[in-house]
């Protein structure tokens, strides 16, 4: 359970100053600034050099596929816009802004790159439009792998820096599948085999998982995304392990506790209960509280709350809770 306090101006300007001074805030990897003489100034545009074809060749062919990426990102977004779709919506946005957050600066010296012409939404097949979003965004990345790659070989460390900030601002969590059947294994999946390659992963991603661990504001989110992937890899590479039910509930408490990734949080703890119906580590629950407070589908969370007190049976706390929360909605309550 998340503790929810309503604070004044002071509380709040304390949160706020605990989050600059601590290090394991969520924030993106500052821009490059330089100019010591009137104080450290963001640099927004880098010059390729003057005549180097070699050189206009691998960053036009960087900033195509990150033009290209972001139209079909755009196209996405304005087709769920249309259609009255809310999460792929609210996914592209994110995905979009991740796109546009990571490079801070504009390349000079190469020619000017426009985006496609816009494409007609009227009988658009939305799998297609996700298609080409994961397609474009695969070529981003290996444009920037390889214009990080081309720069390396020259040497060239100044703008090395530059590209290798792009990447690391670039932040793989907000990208998207769009559909969760692409995203993991399905949820009639017989998880029923110890395999040690999965122990394995399973015994690390806990270990970082645990060590990156703490209050938000405290929390280590390099270790968070390092336990992710590796929980995700379990059901990726193993999804019959016997590990994939706890590493689905722990991808989606991640999800939910460090990035606000409500929905995703909420099918990630489902795939636990499908997988395994007897899991006691609180997946319906966790899955309740999500959709009680943070989704505010009071009807879904009545089902799952009503499913701890049928199925879960080791947290006392969570069971109290439940049974309290199905009284407050059954009598029309709205207390959070």
């Amino acid at each position: 359970m998340n503790i929810t306090v309503k604070t004044g101006k002071l509380v709040l300007s304390l949160v706020l100053a605990a989050c600059m001074v601590a290090a394991g805030c969520d924030s993106k990897p500052s821009p490059i600034r330089r100019g010591f003489k009137q104080g450290l100034k963001v640099i927004d545009t880098l010059a390729v050099t003057p005549g180097d074809a070699l050189e206009i060749k691998a960053v036009t062919a960087a900033e195509v596929a990150r033009v290209q990426y972001r139209y079909r990102l755009t196209v996405l977004r304005g087709y769920c816009n249309s259609i009255g779709d809310a999460d792929r919506y609210n996914w592209s946005g994110k995905e979009l802004a991740n796109l546009d957050e990571a490079q801070w600066f504009a390349w000079t010296g190469i020619p000017e790159i426009a985006p496609p012409a816009g494409e007609s939404l009227t009988s658009a097949d939305p799998r297609l439009l996700v298609e080409f979003v994961l397609t474009a965004r695969a070529g981003y990345n290996q444009a920037m792998r390889d214009l990080e790659k081309f720069y390396s070989e020259r040497l060239s460390l100044d703008k090395l820096k530059f590209v290798t900030r792009v990447r690391e601002r670039f932040d793989p969590v907000r990208t998207y599948m769009y559909f969760f059947s692409a995203e993991a294994p399905p949820e009639n999946m017989k998880p029923v085999n110890v395999i040690p390659a999965a122990e394995e992963l399973y015994s690390k991603a806990l270990s970082i998982y645990k060590n990156g661990s703490a209050l938000p504001l405290l929390a280590n989110y390099n270790k968070q995304r390092q336990a992710l992937r590796l929980f995700l890899t379990i059901t990726e590479q193993h999804p019959t392990s016997t590990r994939s039910p706890l590493a689905a509930f722990y991808i989606g408490h991640i999800y939910r506790e460090y990035f606000n990734e409500n929905v995703r949080a909420v099918m990630w703890y489902q795939r636990a209960w499908k997988w395994d119906p007897r899991i006691q580590i609180g997946a319906r629950f966790q899955a309740a509280v999500v959709w009680d407070y943070r989704l505010q589908n009071r009807e879904k969370a009545m089902e799952l709350y009503q499913d701890v007190l049928k199925y879960e049976f080791e947290d006392l706390s969570n069971r109290t809770f439940a049974s309290r929360r199905i009284t407050e909605l059954t009598e029309g309550g709205q207390k959070d």
